[in-house]
């Protein structure tokens, strides 16, 4: 009988500490969130990040097509959008926990107690917060929210959590899957090129929805990156190919649909919508696993794609390039944009360029040219110039407050 009580009391103790230590953390990111310079600044390091994890993932799907001779985008798209399901791991656990708690302690709720045990990423006073140093519009809708918590308490809720997942999951499935079409049917100079046009269709888009304001000194920051990316892959000249009019039209399809994303995951996620982000992959990668299965054995059907199953080798590089140029990347990239903003966001895409450029030279591939030089300028000088403007609007929206 001794034994069990002082078992009953380490673990009461223990899931104690484990509150104490979740509570630590929590303070810690709150003061990290509520420092607009250090959020900002955090935003534009984890940009930096993910374009070196987007180019490390680029030459090692050109390995997994190339020198493997696994040419399989959409089972590669279907692996990498599984793996984001990882994310639901915290979410099992802490309903084992739960489950074991609820034995161990009596009188203990089960739903009470998953709500608790439930970690949130980024909480919905933290996301208002970023909203109002990133966005000037949808203040008052914000506001009209009920403050509740992120566990799924209600039919609607339910039903809206699930839309919001197929939704996001269509877009950033067709984005991702029309733009490995257009690398098979269009020069990756062209690709580029086009893949770019992302930031100015964010841009637009952006004020068109009020999630960003439209100024003249950001749209030639926009086109100065533009610019620059047109000089970086044309100086190239290993990597012009062959050009056709429908891998053109895919690359601009793929740039149009990421826009969508970003702009789906800034306003329906993150203003409205119950959802942590890590949840919100997980979800996704579940549904997406499911989802894809059918239209993997109809392409087989079909003759797009015929299925046949990696080998050993094949099967470790799927798995490493789902786990660092999606899981790790998509993740980082989702907290860049409540960080910073859309536009920029989607302008670190650009950065892959001369950055793969600089690999493919220090591998001896190509060698630095002047037009290199000059457009590897234009593109990090415009990514610099639209993070300083958006640093100098949050250092605006500061002072009014204040002044008040």
């Amino acid at each position: 009988m001794g034994s069990k009580n002082e078992t009953f009391i380490s673990k009461k103790v223990f899931l104690r500490n484990k509150v104490r230590s979740h509570q630590l953390w929590q303070n810690f990111k709150d003061s990290l969130y509520n420092m607009p310079f250090t959020r900002s600044a955090l935003g534009i390091v984890l940009l930096l990040l993910v374009a070196v994890l987007w180019v490390s993932s680029s030459f090692l799907i050109q390995y997994i097509f190339g020198k493997v001779n696994y040419d399989k985008p959409l089972f590669l798209t279907y692996i990498s959008t599984s793996f984001f399901s990882l994310y639901l791991i915290p979410i099992f656990c802490n309903w084992l926990c739960c489950e074991h708690k609820t034995k161990l302690v009596p009188g203990t709720n089960r739903t009470r107690c998953y709500e608790e045990e439930t970690v949130v990423n980024i909480s919905k006073e933290e996301i208002f917060q970023t909203a109002e140093a990133s966005t000037y519009s949808f203040r008052d809708e914000a506001s009209t929210v009920p403050q509740q918590d992120f566990g799924i308490s209600s039919r609607s809720t339910l039903k809206n959590y699930a839309l919001n997942i197929l939704q996001f999951g269509l877009l950033w499935l067709t984005a991702n899957y029309v733009f490995n079409l257009a690398l098979d049917r269009t020069s990756v100079a062209s690709n580029s090129i086009l893949s770019t046009l992302s930031s100015v269709f964010t841009l637009f888009l952006a004020a068109y929805f009020r999630v960003e304001r439209l100024s003249w000194v950001k749209f030639l920051y926009v086109l100065l990156n533009f610019v620059g990316v047109v000089f970086v892959t044309w100086s190239d000249n290993a990597s012009r190919g062959s050009r056709t009019l429908i891998g053109d039209f895919f690359s601009i399809f793929s740039a149009l649909f990421y826009s969508f994303y970003v702009l789906f995951l800034q306003i329906r996620l993150l203003h409205s919508s119950p959802l942590d982000i890590s949840e919100l992959f997980g979800w996704m990668g579940l549904v997406m696993m499911i989802c894809l299965l059918p239209i993997i054995f109809l392409w087989n059907i079909l003759g797009f794609e015929k299925l046949a199953l990696p080998s050993f080798q094949s099967f470790l590089f799927l798995i490493m390039n789902a786990l660092i140029g999606t899981v790790l990347s998509d993740y980082l990239w989702a907290l860049a944009v409540v960080f910073t903003s859309p536009v920029l966001a989607t302008m670190a895409l650009s950065l892959t360029i001369p950055l793969s450029t600089m690999v493919d030279t220090l591998q001896g591939k190509t060698l630095f040219s002047s037009i290199y030089m000059l457009g590897a300028l234009c593109v990090f000088s415009g990514f610099v110039g639209l993070a300083w403007e958006n640093r100098k609007e949050e250092m605006s929206r500061e002072e009014i407050p204040a002044q008040i």
